[in-house]
């Protein structure tokens, strides 16, 4: 009798130990799934320079603006990688606080993050047009804008 309860105890902590081990796996898992992480200086270039569009976020870890779409802009590129409403494609997360960002936010004039550009064959695409001009970067926290970019690679849609 006095084994029996014991056993029962030991189990109850151990389950309640496993629940907990659980869940703090899941939290760290989603906080890790749901931050940026700079993308390696290889993997921009491969992707940026490759037929496959490629949607580029530049960021800074202490922009506020970068914090506030972050979960926006994660949700919204696996949405559309799971449900296919693209064709394919690649994300890339620039850091501009390290040399390598900030040669690149040279090279593409980014003045603001977060910015949102796509890139194939290593020329930038045009996100749609505003006022009859082409645009090619998209500055803002717009969650339907951000999610429309991953959604249709554009900014407009088309």
């Amino acid at each position: 009798m006095e084994n029996e309860k014991s056993y029962r105890k030991r189990r109850i902590i151990t389950m309640i130990i496993m629940a907990i081990v659980i869940t703090l796996v899941a939290i760290f898992g989603a906080i890790k799934l749901l931050s940026y992480h700079a993308t390696d200086q290889r993997t921009v270039e491969n992707d940026i320079s490759g037929s496959t569009p490629t949607v580029v976020m530049f960021y800074r870890p202490t922009c506020t603006d970068c914090i506030k779409v972050e979960k926006t802009t994660k949700i919204a590129a696996l949405k559309s990688k799971f449900n296919g409403s693209s064709s394919g494609y690649h994300d890339v997360y620039i850091n501009t606080d390290t040399a390598y960002g900030k040669e690149k936010v040279q090279e593409n004039t980014v003045q603001w993050t977060p910015t949102y550009m796509v890139f194939r064959n290593g020329e930038a695409q045009s996100l749609g047009k505003q006022n009859g001009v082409d645009v090619y970067q998209y500055t803002g926290k717009n969650a339907k804008t951000i999610q429309n970019i991953y959604k249709t690679l554009t900014l407009d849609g088309k």
